[in-house]
């Protein structure tokens, strides 16, 4: 299978990274030469494709946005469902390392309060 552009090898892991060089007149908006460079979170690489395609047609948009002088649209429901993502990666492991040598009455309290926690942030991110 042919590699989308932009796709490439995520050096020191099986995994694939997007890898995308701002353009020439919108260099000046980067600190380096690249607009994005991350991984795409598979070895697969027909996802690692279809989300690089994705990513692609968001950059062109962002693109076009910085030319126009207008803010891009931002899509919400995607942004809530990537910061649940990030906060779940990063947060829940911790959370767990926490509560090791606890009771299990203990870490059930823990977990009531985190969906708590949790509810609340979802609630906040409904009102905008």
């Amino acid at each position: 299978m042919t590699r989308y552009p932009g796709v490439h090898p995520r050096p020191g892991t099986r995994n694939w990274q997007f890898v995308l060089k701002a353009p020439q007149d919108l260099e000046h908006h980067f600190p380096g030469p690249w607009a994005v460079r991350c991984s795409l979170g598979t070895a697969d690489l027909r996802a690692a494709n279809d989300k690089a395609k994705a990513l692609h047609a968001e950059w062109a948009s962002r693109f076009e946005a910085l030319r126009s002088g207008k803010p891009a649209p931002v899509d919400l429901a995607v942004l809530r469902a990537r910061l649940l993502d990030y906060a779940e990666r990063k947060y829940l492991p911790a959370a767990d390392r926490l509560s090791a040598g606890h009771s299990p009455a203990e870490r059930q309290e823990r977990a009531r309060i985190v969906a708590l926690e949790r509810d609340d942030v979802l609630h906040g991110m409904e009102q905008g």
